[in-house]
C-alpha cells in the first residue's frame, strides 16, 4: 500500500505547473476585464469560461497537494479565492460584466499573486 510520501514528487511537480499557470491566471484577470470594457461581451463571456475551468483545475491541485506545500512552507488559502469571487457571483447573476472584470482584475488577481509568491518557495534542483 502506497502511502502519501510516495507522491510528494508528483505533488512537488503539481505544484510548480500550477505557479505558472496561476500567473497566467492572473493575466487573464485582466484581459478579461479589458475584453468587457470595450463591449466584447461574447468574448469575454467565453475567456471567462476558460479561466473558471483553469481555476478549477488550479484549485483541485492545491486542494490534494497538502502535504508538499507544508514541506515548502507554502500558505495557500483556497477560502481566500472563495471570498475574492463573492461578489463576481453576484455580478453574474445581475450579468453586470463590467463589475465582474472588476472583481477579477481587483479582487481575484491579488489572490493569485500571493499564490504565486508563495508557490516561488518550492524550489527543486
Amino acid at each position: 500500500m502506497q502511502n502519501v510520501e510516495d507522491f510528494k514528487g508528483e505533488m512537488v511537480e503539481t505544484l510548480i505547473q500550477v505557479r505558472n499557470y496561476v500567473d497566467q491566471l492572473g493575466t487573464g484577470c485582466s484581459a478579461i476585464r479589458e475584453s468587457f470594457q470595450s463591449d466584447e461581451g461574447d468574448n469575454g463571456i467565453a475567456m471567462l469560461a476558460n479561466f473558471l475551468e483553469g481555476l478549477g483545475w488550479v484549485s483541485e491541485a492545491l486542494a490534494v497537494s497538502g502535504p508538499a506545500q507544508v514541506d515548502y512552507g507554502v500558505e495557500v488559502d483556497l477560502d481566500d479565492l472563495s471570498k475574492a469571487l463573492e461578489p463576481a457571483l453576484e455580478a453574474l447573476e445581475h450579468k453586470d460584466y463590467g463589475l465582474i472584470g472588476d472583481v477579477l482584475e481587483y479582487e481575484v488577481r491579488p489572490v493569485l499573486t500571493g499564490w504565486s509568491t508563495e508557490l516561488e518557495k518550492i524550489q527543486v534542483s
